[in-house]
């Protein structure tokens, strides 16, 4: 058990300025913290007040942290030390200390998930008799102690944070308590806020906006509100378990808080108006009085949003929700009408940002529980909604939405011309941030309301858009509105295609006004490339117009503003990926597009730009394809000084990668010019400082170019070719199993395209990998490695591999696994599948292997040969596919004709059955018409059949796929009649048999069964 020195000298040290001190004592403390005690001891420096301050806070600090997560285990607390902390837990309530206020609530709130109520049960009620007794302490003298208000205000955070603790348990044991809780405290904070509200409401004015008091007031009523928010929201969150009276509290809590925010909102702009025309200053105390009034008000329009996001049906049920939306309503349209200074994002504004933002919505997602078909349905609203919502009222929404929150403002303008970049990035963040700013907000509820209300809207759009159209604008003031017009009409573009017609308002309007000189068309250039963007996106408009790509073009081109230019890029990449985009109309286009964008790509600076740009070039040359490769050099030629300008920037560097992959994929048969390219690019992703941010995009390049190459060798003599990342596949299967798969698939692309060569330059190192490999890898890769280990003795000759098999120990790995049969019956299958392929292909060479692997490790040949035949036979059950069981049938078939006396001994009873029975599966399928399962593929019309498609998946499209389907064909299963097969091996068979035919005869085929011999021979004769 640590004492109390320890402990004090551990705080002390860390929270001293030395950096040798303060390592020294976070060792220390990780020591200390095991020991019982030490938790408590650091409560306890924490709660003295004469020690210094830095130090109390480290230890409050290392408890938080620290302490709560343990607080189950009994090796570091005791009985005595829980009582002790919880009892001292309520010492900090008159802490003047901020920071160890907020740890101690922090602290109390994680206690009490666990303890509460059982080992804590006066928890609650401690905290309501500090409310209680200070608040009437505070009402019986307001001016007197000031430890008062600090006390309330920390006791009401303690409860606050251990209310939304309690809060978030799911169990039903938490809801249980909770329950308790909301009926203890519900009339109880009532009170407390209706007491505090009443008093700042009445005493705060200009006159009083500096008082002490008053401050104290707002912030305390706003902590009881807090409070009694969880509760309700708890309470109303619940999908099961409320119960009337519940349901008439939440309704009475609601119907008060909106009579409560309306009357709020009233005395806060009169005071901030009185306030602005001089008729006081307010001081530091009067700002944060001002502070904690508009953060009080925000409080309930998050409590408010919090509900409509829990149940947006049931928010529109309750008394006085659409009074409520209208109200906030009528404030967005009151901050339209006063100066344009009155409303910032400020809690000093008349109209505060954040305010104006929860009303909108709050009123676009009423919009749904008002529209005439869900009214109609379940008479949701509690007024007279076809009154509201007349034609003038949705005109009036619309034109204020258009006219006021849709345009730039100088703000926006502003930061276009500050940081162009930077502005971008923001303009084209389509995700829930659009509920922090006023005009993507505005967006929205317009979108909402042309949904909802698509017969008032769309002909107001209508209307307004031929207005404007009509008229050149001229000036600043008119090109924001068209822009804002503009806007309007791509995000309604879906309700808008059938009342504009696209094409003439593009041929006649939007191709003009793109060619203007007037720098303040820079503006609407932007939106023009961005409502053609949307537009065509959302299919309102095929993108196969000429005059599309030529607007598009020209935008791309301007050199005026890189704003315009990246928009232009992101329409760009919106139409190309459409389904109605057409390669032929785009085509005479390309060349100019692929210039403007690989320029523009070495403009821009930010990272999320340059990604920007790059996603727009990878899918421009993934939906042209082939028509790419005139211009491959244009685009690849910079791509290595971007790359060397990167540096640390990996996440460019991967879109770099993806342009360089999709240009490889596109061009097919013509990427052998891009390999002085790839290859590099490869090889540095792949280094050991990139490989953890780059290997997964670095391995797809050096995959696509494999699979639509046509050669290993260098294009040039001097130059690098694929041959020379070959090396590198060797270390990387025989190191990285995290991207095994990706690599087993290069590995595999190499012996397709040149298994000879691939052999050749490193036969002996992809043996050791593969050895290696297997020992270590899961079971689905190591099945994956078994499949390349088939391919490569099919597609090379032994040759290039016996001895690499041999020499690395991998046939003996491979023999011994199949003999100890330790493995699961689906990675088995694949050894003996790897067996028949070398037996079927050089069975001399085969026989060696098993000759040599017997002298290496001691065995009897006919051991090995037993015992491969054993589980041969009891495997071959387990093969499904037609094509593995014509295999291991062939394969017997090989190893007869060798003549070896383990194999002829079998001959008359397993070997003998398993001939049989492919050739009845073949007999079955030849006579039956059945199109749909493999034994048609296989046995009726083998040169027609294609290869199973696990071989061909991912290869679509690629040279490499023309590659497997030509090894397929070519595969003796595939291209040989087994009849014929095993008719030639039985001839052979009695020459190679020791003793020659007539030992043959006599000793094996002759104790064959004559009724089996009899099936044979009539199944070998068709």
């Amino acid at each position: 058990m640590a004492s109390a020195e320890e402990v004090y000298q551990a705080l002390a040290d860390a929270a001293s300025q030395e950096p040798a001190r303060v390592r020294a004592a976070h060792t220390r403390l990780q020591e200390l913290q095991r020991q019982p005690g030490t938790y408590a001891e650091m409560q306890n420096i924490a709660a003295t007040r004469s020690v210094p301050l830095n130090i109390r806070q480290m230890g409050i600090i290392q408890f938080k942290n620290n302490g709560t997560i343990h607080w189950r285990s009994r090796a570091v607390y005791t009985d005595i030390h829980k009582a002790d902390i919880r009892t001292r837990a309520m010492s900090f309530l008159d802490e003047a200390d901020d920071t160890i206020a907020q740890c101690n609530a922090i602290i109390v709130s994680k206690i009490a998930r666990i303890d509460y109520p059982k080992q804590w049960p006066t928890l609650i009620s401690d905290l309501m008799s500090v409310i209680q007794s200070s608040t009437e302490a505070r009402f019986a003298s307001p001016a007197s102690d000031p430890r008062i208000p600090l006390t309330l205000k920390r006791a009401l955070k303690v409860l606050d944070q251990v209310l939304k603790e309690l809060s978030s348990v799911k169990v039903l044991v938490g809801a249980q308590n909770m329950t308790q809780v909301t009926k203890q405290l519900h009339g109880f904070l009532i009170n407390v806020y209706g007491r505090f509200s009443a008093q700042f409401q009445g005493s705060v004015q200009p006159a009083t906006i500096n008082s002490p008091e008053n401050a104290d007031d707002i912030e305390i009523a706003h902590l009881a509100f807090k409070c009694l928010s969880k509760i309700m929201i708890w309470l109303w969150g619940r999908s099961n378990g409320r119960s009337d009276d519940d349901d008439a509290i939440i309704a009475s809590f609601f119907e008060n808080s909106s009579n409560q925010i309306q009357a709020l909102w009233e005395l806060r702009v009169n005071l901030i108006l009185s306030l602005r025309s001089g008729g006081a200053n307010a001081d530091a105390t009067g700002l944060k009085c001002i502070d904690f009034f508009t953060r009080h008000i925000r409080l309930f329009g998050k409590v408010f949003r919090r509900m409509q996001q829990l149940s947006l049906f049931r928010f529109g049920l309750l008394p006085q929700c659409s009074n409520l939306t209208l109200f906030y309503w009528s404030k967005i349209v009151e901050a339209t009408g006063g100066p344009a200074e009155y409303v910032a994002d400020e809690q000093t504004a008349v109209y505060p940002t954040k305010f104006l933002l929860q009303g909108m919505v709050l009123f676009k997602n009423s919009l749904s529980q008002w529209s005439p078909t869900r009214k109609a349905r379940n008479g949701s609203m509690d007024t007279d909604h076809e009154e509201v919502f007349s034609v003038g009222f949705v005109e009036q929404c619309v034109q204020l939405l258009v006219s006021r929150f849709i345009p730039l403002n100088g703000g926006d303008l502003e930061k276009w011309m500050e940081d162009p970049e930077e502005w971008v990035n923001d303009e084209e963040k389509e995700t829930d941030a659009w509920e922090f700013e006023l005009r993507p907000c505005a967006e929205r509820v317009l979108m909402t309301m042309a949904v909802r209300y698509p017969e008032y809207v769309t002909p107001l759009l209508k209307q307004t858009f031929d207005q404007v159209t009509a008229i050149p604008s001229t000036d600043l003031p008119s090109v924001l509105q068209r822009e804002a017009l503009y806007c309007a009409i791509g995000r309604c573009a879906y309700k808008m295609k059938d009342v504009i017609d696209f094409d003439q308002w593009l041929s006649t309007h939007l191709v003009n006004e793109v060619q203007q000189s007037d720098p303040n068309y820079r503006i609407l250039k932007r939106r023009i490339a961005w409502v053609i963007g949307k537009w065509i996106s959302e299919e309102c408009a095929p993108a196969n117009s000429p005059k599309v790509w030529e607007v598009l073009l020209y935008l791309l081109q301007d050199t005026s503003d890189v704003v315009v230019r990246l928009s232009a890029a992101v329409a760009l990449r919106e139409c190309v990926d459409t389904t109605s985009f057409s390669e032929e109309s785009f085509e005479p286009f390309l060349a100019g597009n692929i210039a403007g964008l690989v320029q523009l790509l070495g403009e821009v600076e930010t990272l999320d730009n340059k990604n920007r740009v790059t996603k727009c070039l990878n899918n421009t040359i993934e939906r042209v394809g082939i028509r790419i490769v005139p211009y491959m050099n244009i685009i690849a030629g910079p791509i290595p000084q971007l790359w060397e300008s990167a540096e640390n920037d990996y996440i460019f560097k991967a879109s770099l990668l993806g342009t360089a992959q999709g240009l490889v994929t596109a061009s097919r048969e013509h990427s052998a010019a891009l390999h002085p390219l790839v290859i590099p690019l490869v090889q540095e992703s792949l280094n050991s400082d990139a490989r953890l941010h780059l290997d997964q995009d670095g391995l797809g390049l050096w995959l696509a170019a494999l699979r639509n190459a046509t050669t290993l060798d260098p294009l040039t003599p001097g130059t690098l070719g694929l041959i020379d990342l070959l090396p590198g596949a060797m270390a990387l299967l025989a190191e990285n199993l995290d991207l095994l798969g990706t690599i087993l698939n290069v590995i595999q692309s190499y012996l397709l395209l040149d298994a000879t060569k691939t052999l050749q330059a490193q036969g002996l190192p992809l043996h050791q990998a593969c050895k290696q490999c297997m020992s270590q890898a899961l079971s689905a890769n190591v099945k994956d490695l078994l499949i390349n280990l088939n391919l490569m003795v099919q597609v090379a000759p032994s040759s290039l591999w016996a001895e690499a098999m041999h020499v690395s120990g991998l046939f003996w790995d491979l023999l011994k696994a199949v003999i100890d049969d330790k493995r699961s019956s689906n990675i088995l299958t694949e050894h003996i599948y790897i067996f028949a392929r070398m037996v079927l292909q050089d069975p001399l060479v085969f026989c060696q292997l098993i000759s040599a692997t017997a002298s290496a490790q001691g065995i009897p040949e006919t051991e090995l040969y037993d015992k491969l035949l054993d589980q041969w036979w009891r495997k071959f059950d387990v093969m499904a596919e037609p094509r593995h069981r014509k295999l291991a049938a062939m394969g017997l078939g090989s190893l007869v004709a060798t003549g070896r006396p383990e194999v002829l001994k079998r001959l008359s009873g397993e070997i003998l059955n398993v001939w049989l029975d492919v050739l009845g599966e073949m007999k079955e399928a030849l006579e039956s018409d059945d199109d749909d399962g493999h034994l048609h593929l296989y046995w009726k019309h083998g040169a027609e059949a294609e290869p199973h498609e696990a071989f061909l998946r991912d290869k679509e499209g690629t040279l490499e796929e023309e590659r497997c389907k030509a090894v397929f064909t070519a595969d003796p299963v595939q291209s040989q009649k087994l009849t014929m097969f095993l008719a030639w091996k039985l001839r052979e068979a009695p020459a190679a048999c020791p003793g020659g035919p007539e030992v043959f005869q006599r000793e094996y085929l002759g104790k064959t069964d004559p009724l089996a011999l009899q099936q044979l021979e009539k199944a070998l004769a068709t």
